[in-house]
């Protein structure tokens, strides 16, 4: 069966990482190489483990559905690409990067409320 993984630390990602399918990853950071990134599939739920947010600072986190359980901060020098699917924020939404729509736009992001610094 499939398993929960969590992170106790920050999570590095210096490649490619996806997560999709029905199953959770919780972890306390997650910090991304300018070249890194982040898939967030279907059914997937991306939980913070000591705060209530996700932070991505750098690279580029690609939301094709799933769940993400608290507010994500996409900072100045990072991309939040909105992919197929329907990816839910629990929270906010800040949105101090960059944002990319990939065409033809097929998928959505809702949060609670959006912050556009």
């Amino acid at each position: 069966g499939l398993i929960p993984l969590e992170i106790q630390g920050t999570l590095n990602i210096l490649g490619t990482v996806t997560c999709e399918g029905q199953r959770t990853v919780a972890l306390n950071g997650l910090e991304l190489a300018s070249y890194g990134v982040l898939f967030l599939g279907r059914d997937a739920v991306l939980k913070p483990v000591n705060s209530n947010s996700i932070i991505v600072g750098n690279g580029r986190m690609i939301a094709g559905g799933g769940r993400i359980k608290g507010s994500l901060t996409i900072q100045r020098n990072a991309v939040l690409t909105i992919g197929s699917g329907r990816t839910s924020i629990d929270s906010a939404l800040n949105l101090l990067g960059h944002i990319h729509f990939d065409a033809p736009l097929s998928g959505s992001v809702s949060a609670k409320t959006v912050d556009l610094g």
